[in-house]
């Protein structure tokens, strides 16, 4: 019995695990687009795999990957899950709207309206902060606003606009 195990082959997740522990980039890529392909990639193992498409630069596809699942486990109300996706996507890349909208949205869901506010705030300062247009981020924060007019909330957007002469 003992001798089957060793010489069967190993499934696609066992190889994908495999290499994640042993941090070969490639190959995690390797299987997990297999895996991806399939639909069998776990949730659990999604960040894993982007984080591997980060370390080989392909920044663009990680962050498509977390927000296209954590948009999907939004979908069907699992903001929890969603929230751990969306923080390693703005990490990533800290000036996508899609991801702060998505992360904020899921933080607002879950009433974390804090968390909801500053991750538009970030949104909008990394973007002044490479010189790419704020005025998406700045509706947002405005739409939030409207919603929750939370006197700390207020205060803090005021602040803003007095560091960055929005008005």
């Amino acid at each position: 019995m003992k001798l089957w195990k060793f010489f069967r082959r190993k499934t696609d997740e066992e190889l994908f695990d495999k290499a994640v522990s042993e941090k070969n980039h490639v190959l995690t890529i390797a299987y997990g687009a297999r895996l991806l392909g399939e639909n069998k990639l776990e949730f659990r193992k999604i960040i894993a795999y982007s984080e591997s498409l980060y370390a080989m630069n392909r920044i663009k596809e990680a962050v498509e990957i977390l927000d296209r699942y954590a948009q999907e486990k939004i979908n069907s109300g699992y903001f929890s899950e969603a929230i751990p996706m969306l923080k390693k996507s703005s990490k990533f890349n800290p000036e996508c709207v899609i991801t702060a909208k998505l992360l904020s949205f899921a933080y607002e869901s879950k009433n974390l309206l804090f968390e909801a506010f500053q991750t538009l705030i970030n949104l909008f300062k990394n973007r002044k902060k490479s010189g790419k247009s704020t005025s998406e981020a700045r509706k947002l924060i405005e739409n939030f606003l409207e919603r929750h007019p939370l006197p700390d909330l207020l205060k803090e957007y005021e602040k803003l606009t007095t560091i960055y002469y929005l008005k």
